[in-house]
């Protein structure tokens, strides 16, 4: 039966549900919030009722899980008509299959990666950016994490590293066409994803060098140095340290286009002198 009824789901961050603009569900069950989101994210198929009992009440025996998958429906339907609406269940499957149409935000990302994808092999850059964009605005958190159960790790690590992935694309494409600004704009969002990546760190660096701000390159820098520390306890790579030392340099010219990539590897000599002044000026 058809509906007018429209569904916004994020699952983004916490799980939200919104019909025609207003949250509903709100206050679900963690239970039955794990569901959904597990029915949501496998939308094109029908699961069995077997597999659904034990990935979400792995610790109970089959009879108990299967228990409580039902009572979990049950007050799904008691409780939550108009989801329940958008769930098919027999004896043996259940299946996220509304009658009325619904967006959800992973499904959106995803379908305009293809689309940017698509139009990138077409050679629509532009068009391409766009829609890439518009990919990543919708990664505002993680998966779910909220969730702690086994089955969700793997797919919100694949989301994850598919908008880090994103990230570092934009970046690229946004200073191979001289949009400075832009492409730190991105490292920047991708580093609070991530701030050990180590090539992004190089990206924020350079393109502020290439802004001009060389000040705030060091700080960049002299961050990442600390987070290494208490992270890893491991010191930067040669490369961020041969940019570090760069940037010490006295400047030869003004203006951003006068930064280059690091001259000083394989330069053994005035590595170990700009090391040093380094070290005497950061302890001194």
């Amino acid at each position: 039966m058809s509906s007018t009824l429209d569904l916004q789901i994020h699952l983004f961050g916490d799980l939200r549900i919104l019909h025609r603009g207003k949250p509903i569900g709100v206050g679900l069950a963690p239970r039955l919030q794990s569901l959904l989101a597990y029915l949501l994210l496998h939308h094109t198929t029908p699961q069995s009722r077997k597999r659904l009992a034990f990935l979400l009440w792995p610790d109970s025996s089959d009879a108990q899980a299967r228990t409580n998958l039902r009572k979990t429906l049950t007050l799904l339907r008691r409780n939550h008509p108009l989801l329940e609406r958008a769930i098919y269940a027999d004896h043996q499957t259940v299946q996220w299959r509304p009658p009325f149409s619904f967006a959800l935000d992973v499904t959106e990302l995803e379908t305009r990666l293809a689309r940017a994808d698509e139009q990138e092999q077409a050679g629509q850059v532009v068009t391409a950016l766009d829609e890439l964009a518009a990919a990543v605005d919708l990664y505002t958190a993680a998966l779910f994490p909220a969730c702690y159960d086994e089955w969700i790790g793997g797919e919100r690590e694949r989301l994850h590293q598919l908008c880090l992935k994103s990230l570092t694309h934009l970046i690229e494409v946004h200073e191979n066409r001289r949009e400075w600004a832009q492409a730190l704009g991105y490292a920047q969002r991708s580093l609070r994803l991530d701030p050990l990546q180590e090539s992004v760190q190089l990206a924020v660096m350079r393109l502020y060098a290439l802004l001009g701000d060389r000040a705030a390159a060091l700080v960049v820098y002299r961050r990442y140095v600390a987070l290494l520390e208490e992270e890893v306890d491991a010191p930067p790579s040669s490369e961020v340290q041969a940019i570090y030392l760069r940037l010490l340099e006295e400047e030869q010219t003004d203006g951003p286009d006068s930064y280059s990539a690091p001259r000083l590897v394989g330069r053994q000599a005035e590595w170990k002198m700009l090391l040093h002044a380094w070290r005497e000026s950061a302890h001194g």
